[in-house]
């Protein structure tokens, strides 16, 4: 089964754009290290929310790393099925940490980043089976995406598994986002056990993390007080969320969009205006749009936790891998 056209010219837009950045970086490395940092990554975050999808059926990286049809399809032997687990939150922490700690100021270093990303994504993609070794394993952004779709605005198909071949045996994101969370916590979603599960900690981390942030960046300070400070944030937002969560017996079903919502809406409030200014906006535009992206993801909360109420499938049949076994190779 063939990609569909518009699937396939997004692909084949964003590797050109990816492309068009690494000779950005070395021909214009002020202005293009800026734009991809507040001008471009900015826009992903709300993707996720639309839907998962809609940025995993395009992403470069996730072309390359697959080939042209994945290594389950062209018949390779040495694939793998892999587990989805919580491999990308280590890769994310480092990624944010770097960053400010000044890559996004440095073009040479942002160039290596992306070069570095793109072989780990070649190798990787081709040692597990479809999306098995990097974007359901090892990519930094798949923890996030995890967090913020739990709950999509919209449905979109997954489009670069017409088939599905079982290469994720739980917590698949393109099979299913709303069982992909649950099934990746497992037994201890139920009660308050989840906040120790490695997602689970991670998600009630996240929001303290982000602000700490902007907080730390802000302030222009080093390597050493950014750490401490992203430290300090994520564990005063866990022991919030764990508090909060004990007191009230919160389900994970309500508590995880509630983390994601104050999550994105931190993250949102706080960069928008620079991330307008890095397209040529003025300053009274970010604000108005961080107010706008903020209301925005009030309504998403409510949207999620309605779906979340009224839906039957986040409560059972979780135990169990929705994915039918692996095809025998012949």
């Amino acid at each position: 089964m063939e990609a569909r056209p518009i699937w396939s010219a997004g692909r084949r837009v964003t590797l050109a754009a990816l492309a068009a950045l690494g000779i950005g970086l070395l021909l214009f490395p002020a202005a293009s290290t800026t734009l991809f940092w507040w001008g471009i990554v900015p826009l992903l975050p709300a993707t996720f929310l639309v839907h998962p999808s809609l940025w995993r059926n395009v992403c470069p990286l996730a072309t390359l790393g697959m080939g042209s049809d994945g290594p389950e399809v062209s018949g390779r032997t040495d694939a793998r099925v892999l587990s989805a687990g919580a491999a990308g939150i280590p890769p994310l922490v480092a990624l944010v940490a770097w960053r400010g700690a000044g890559l996004e100021e440095w073009a040479a270093a942002t160039g290596l980043l992306l070069a570095g990303l793109v072989v780990v994504a070649v190798v990787a993609g081709r040692r597990g089976v479809r999306r098995a070794g990097f974007c359901n394993r090892l990519c930094p952004l798949l923890p996030v995406e995890r967090l913020y779709g739990m709950q999509p605005l919209v449905r979109i198909a997954d489009d670069r598994c017409p088939q599905c071949s079982g290469c994720t045996p739980r917590g698949c994101l393109d099979l299913s986002t709303r069982t992909a969370v649950p099934q990746l916590l497992g037994p201890r979603r139920e009660g308050t056990r989840w906040l120790a599960t490695p997602f689970g900690g991670f998600a009630a981390a996240f929001p303290g993390f982000i602000v700490a942030y902007f907080v730390a960046t802000g302030a222009e300070a080093g390597a050493a007080r950014l750490i401490a400070t992203l430290a300090v944030g994520s564990a005063i937002s866990w022991l919030g969320a764990a508090a909060v969560v004990h007191w009230t017996r919160l389900s994970w079903s309500v508590a995880l969009p509630t983390l994601a919502a104050l999550a994105i809406g931190s993250y949102y409030g706080l960069s928008t205006p620079r991330a307008v200014a890095a397209w040529g906006g003025p300053p009274e535009w970010g604000r108005a749009l961080a107010v706008v992206l903020v209301v925005g993801v009030a309504g998403w909360w409510v949207h999620a936790l309605r779906a979340r109420r009224g839906s039957r499938s986040s409560r059972r049949g979780l135990g169990q891998s929705p994915f039918p076994p692996p095809r025998p190779r012949t």
